[in-house]
This record gives structure tokens, sequence and C-alpha cells, in this order.
């Protein structure tokens, strides 16, 4: 039987000097390690002068079986960046 599996993606977002940015700090199991990691940067030398935000998304995997311990579990993020034709990233 599929189960879904939740998972938190957070990462922090920024004005540099010609457009919007993010850096990524992680995936993780749960909501409240989510918090904890973000209560772990957010007063560090990049992140509480800059101005920017933390941002927390919530997505869902389903896998083919139960998975009892998430943090287990191994995920890959495939993106793809490229330039548009006035050198923004899309």
């Amino acid at each position: 039987m599929k189960k879904i599996r939740y998972f938190y993606d957070v990462h922090y977002e920024y004005k540099n000097a010609n457009d919007q940015d993010y850096f990524h700090i992680g995936y993780f199991s749960s909501l409240k390690k989510a918090k904890d990691a973000i209560d772990t940067v957010k007063d560090q030398p990049g992140f509480k002068d800059s101005g920017g935000k933390f941002e927390t998304n919530k997505f869902a995997v389903i896998f083919p079986y139960d998975v009892p311990d998430k943090s287990k579990v191994t995920l890959y993020e495939v993106s793809h960046e490229y330039e548009d034709a006035e050198g923004y990233d899309n």
C-alpha cells in the first residue's frame, strides 16, 4: 500500500545587488526539525544582517511502502537554472 510522507524544505530569501536570491538550508523530516534549523542559523552573520526571511515549504513524497523512520530516507532534488536573454536566472 502506498504511503504519503511529508517533508519540509527550508531556505532563506534575500535581496542581493541585482536580484532576489536564496540560500538553501536543507530538507527536514518534521516541522520541528525545520524550525530548530532556523533557530540555529537565524542569529548568524549573513542571516541576521541581510534583512531576508526564512521560508518553509511542506511537500509530500509518495512511497510504495510504509516508511516508519523518515530520518533514514535519502531524497534527491533535480533542478535546472539558466540565464535568459537579459542575463537573469530562471
